[in-house]
């Protein structure tokens, strides 16, 4: 049987936290991203929302290849002689896409996304708190 953990957050700092953004995303792409974001959901209590990105690897490579073929357009570009995107950063640009869709679709106005990287530091609600100065 899964024990539960005891938040280590304030819970006070949390709800507030949770009640400043109409909507929380969780961006993944695979299942070992999801289980990482679903922990931090369960220990920091935080209103995650999973959304599933777009892997880039595995759907674009059409799109890459034309990417790809296309003449150097920015001055990074120019300048180095190569393109800037891996296949990797189209998709991840394609995930912030699908998403800035769906939060307005949804008429969300004020979004967090949080990546599956994310480690919270312990202190992160009062933190934010602070800014908020409340």
């Amino acid at each position: 049987m899964k024990q539960l953990i005891q938040s280590p957050c304030n819970f006070d700092f949390v709800h507030i936290f949770n009640i400043s953004f109409d909507y929380i995303y969780g961006l993944y792409i695979n299942d070992k991203e999801l289980n990482h974001l679903q922990n931090i959901k369960s220990t920091f209590n935080i209103n995650i929302q999973c959304f599933k990105g777009v892997d880039g690897n595995k759907t674009l490579q059409k799109e890459y290849h034309k990417y790809l073929t296309r003449p150097l357009e920015t001055e990074f570009e120019k300048k180095s002689g190569v393109k800037r995107l891996t296949i990797g950063a189209m998709g991840h640009l394609y995930s912030f896409i699908k998403i800035v869709k769906d939060a307005k679709k949804n008429n969300y106005e004020k979004i967090l996304i949080l990546e599956s990287d994310i480690f919270p530091h312990l202190n992160i609600f009062e933190e934010f708190a602070k800014k908020l100065q409340i």
